[in-house]
């Protein structure tokens, strides 16, 4: 086979396992889109962002999504203090640093243990988030399918079993 053909093969069959977020009119109504970038992830309803705290109260209704994203919220909040208390701290180890050097470098270094705590809570609250979200569209997917389509009829093939599933 030439190398072209091999190529186009195999890019073939690493793109056939991907996946994608449904489109807007192929999802429910109240589903949160998310648009990952490299350090911050945006979410949308209904094409409009939202904020952490409107995403607290639309998932009051769903448990395990509230808990998710309550975790986030305070573990965001965390992060802030971190960052707050700790570039107080470098900058008063570099204000201080021609009068007590020894202080200062204890300073610098109790900062920057402040500013690392602050990446690392706003690391939590992403993956918190995150799993919010997930949370709170599969039970948004499960009511809509209730809704939209009360009576389906599934076939499933499992250890040895043929099942099939009436659902109303």
């Amino acid at each position: 086979m030439r190398l072209p053909n091999l190529i186009c093969l195999a890019l073939w069959f690493s793109c056939s396992s991907l996946s994608a977020q449904p489109t807007y009119n192929r999802i429910a109504r109240d589903t949160i889109v998310a648009h990952h970038g490299f350090l911050n992830s945006s979410y949308l309803l209904n094409g409009k962002k939202m904020n952490p705290s409107v995403m607290q109260w639309f998932m009051s209704d769903y448990a395990e999504a509230y808990e998710n994203i309550r975790i986030s919220n305070i573990s965001e909040q965390v992060s802030i203090a971190s960052y707050s208390v700790g570039s107080i701290f470098v900058l008063t180890g570099f204000i201080s640093e021609s009068q007590n050097p020894k202080i200062s470098k204890d300073l610098k270094l109790w900062g920057a243990l402040g500013l690392g705590s602050g990446i690392v809570f706003q690391v939590i609250s992403g993956r918190y988030r995150r799993k919010a979200v997930d949370h709170y569209n599969d039970d948004i997917q499960t009511i809509y399918q209730t809704h939209n389509r009360p009576v389906s009829f599934k076939l499933r093939l499992g250890s040895g079993q043929l099942k099939s599933v009436l659902a109303f």
